[in-house]
């Protein structure tokens, strides 16, 4: 019986360290790369950069293009103007007919329209105020002289009475025709002066804006806001008037006097900046 002894393992064979590649063989490579590469790909990437740099060229000078203005060679008429695309929108034809022959003695410049949140306060200022409250308190005093509604009687207790009524009538006359009828019809409830023309035409102006109103486009309409604020007042001032001052035809003849109060008061404000000037010299 044989035994047979155990092998010893064999033992690595040594790396030969010279037929490593080392960072000499790196490095010898990339310095020969270049002519390894065909002449056909070099003249691409070539190419391909000079295109690049090319291309970089061009934005940078249409940026400048755009940038600085046109020299004056360059006619105006090659380039025309465009129009701005957030335009207002047009008024309604009806407001655009009746601004056209409006204007003979118009304003010369149309302020802003008012807003109904700004002609509510509009209307809360003028029948409110404290100029309102001299009216009414002025008012009174003419009628107790000449014993207009007999009814309200004498003393203090009829001048109170006929301040209050005419008070109330005013607030009624500005609530519903400067505020509500106004910003129903959109119709402007302010005065607003011509400034122009001779005395006879900025006076007749100033009378006709009691039946004619500028609406919120420019234009002009029947002012039926201002009417119908004084008919409104005429009417509803009945419920405080003694039964012999009250009455339809009544409140249909306080609304004309209102309405004949307004073309006066229209005419003072048209030749207020004259009379100013006036009485500060």
């Amino acid at each position: 019986m044989s035994t047979s002894c155990p092998q010893a393992p064999a033992e690595p064979e040594p790396v030969d360290r010279a037929r490593r590649p080392g960072a000499s063989a790196f490095l010898l490579a990339l310095l020969l790369l270049p002519s390894a590469v065909p002449a056909r790909a070099q003249n691409l990437i070539t190419m391909n950069f000079d295109d690049l740099r090319a291309s970089t060229v061009l934005r940078q000078a249409a940026a400048t293009a755009l940038t600085e203005p046109l020299p004056p060679s360059l006619s105006p008429a090659l380039f025309p103007p465009q129009e701005p695309e957030n335009r207002a929108p047009a008024p309604p034809p009806g407001a655009q007919a009746a601004a056209g022959p409006a204007r003979g003695l118009g304003p010369l410049r149309m302020p802003p329209p008012l807003t109904p949140e700004e002609k509510f306060h509009y209307a809360v200022r003028k029948g409110f105020g404290l100029q309102a409250a001299i009216s009414a308190l002025a008012a009174a005093g003419y009628q107790q002289a000449y014993n207009k509604n007999p009814g309200f009687g004498q003393g203090l207790d009829g001048y109170f009475s006929r301040a209050g009524s005419s008070y109330g009538n005013n607030a009624v006359k500005r609530m519903v025709g400067s505020f509500a009828l106004a910003a129903l019809l959109q119709q402007d409830p302010r005065y607003i002066r011509s400034g122009r023309g001779s005395t006879l035409q900025r006076s007749a102006y100033a009378v006709s804006r009691v039946l004619i109103a500028y609406n919120d486009y420019g234009g002009t309409a029947f002012n039926y806001s201002r009417v119908g604020g004084a008919l409104a007042a005429g009417q509803v001032s009945n419920a405080w008037r003694a039964p012999e001052d009250g009455g339809v035809g009544r409140g249909l003849g306080r609304a004309g006097i209102s309405l004949a109060n307004t073309a006066l008061w229209n005419v003072l404000r048209e030749f207020w900046p004259e009379i100013r000037r006036i009485v500060r010299r």
